[in-house]
């Protein structure tokens, strides 16, 4: 898409990033989920230079109609900036180490095992008479960048965290605890709710 897209540029040089994100979120409180949501967001991002003019545009139509529309949209928008002399120019290729940052516990955790790790902790939290409030969040994101100096570089990763907090009075917070990691499946949401109840009755 992106290497396609580079070669339409009306731009003296063009810088196009591809960002495809996922995120899904599980909210609970009193011992029961309230909101459940899981989203999709993919975009790619133009900065286009004319003629010394800097512009940005963006497009989730992904379409070669779609791109070429951004294209145009940047490079009628530097038509009307003033020349940046500060600009360094597009970045150019270097040697880069891959990172693991991705993780697929992380990326493929599903609604079902949110809540099943939620009505766990919720059912020891209500037989310790407390009520628990928290979030199960996850996310996935890959990005691309390709410009005309012959940058083609690419990263995914993922993260998550979960954090509870439990009380005998939903306006305090009494037991607390929390994780993160970019790999989920080091994360035992159970345990730390079990953390939380245990500092909420000591």
């Amino acid at each position: 898409i992106l290497e396609s897209a580079i070669k339409r540029s009306p731009g003296d040089a063009t810088e196009l990033i591809y960002v495809e994100n996922r995120e899904a979120t599980a909210r609970f409180a009193e011992n029961i989920i309230h909101q459940n949501m899981d989203s999709t967001d993919t975009r790619v991002i133009v900065r286009l230079v004319k003629d010394a003019r800097v512009a940005v545009s963006s497009t989730n139509d992904l379409t070669d109609s779609g791109l070429d529309k951004m294209l145009a949209d940047a490079a009628q928008i530097a038509v009307l900036l003033e020349p940046d002399s500060t600009f360094p120019g597009m970045a150019t290729p270097a040697s880069t180490k891959a990172v693991s940052a991705f993780f697929d516990a992380t990326a493929n955790s599903s609604p079902e095992s949110r809540a099943d790790a939620i009505a766990a902790i919720a059912k020891q939290a209500k037989s310790n008479g407390l009520e628990a409030s928290g979030l199960y969040q996850t996310e996935a994101q890959s990005i691309a960048v390709v410009n005309s100096d012959g940058v083609r570089q690419w990263h995914s990763e993922t993260r998550g965290e979960f954090s509870v907090s439990t009380s005998d009075d939903p306006t305090l917070g009494q037991g607390w605890s929390v994780g993160a990691s970019r790999d989920m499946g080091r994360i035992d949401a159970v345990r730390l709710g079990g953390i939380a109840i245990e500092k909420a009755v000591r």
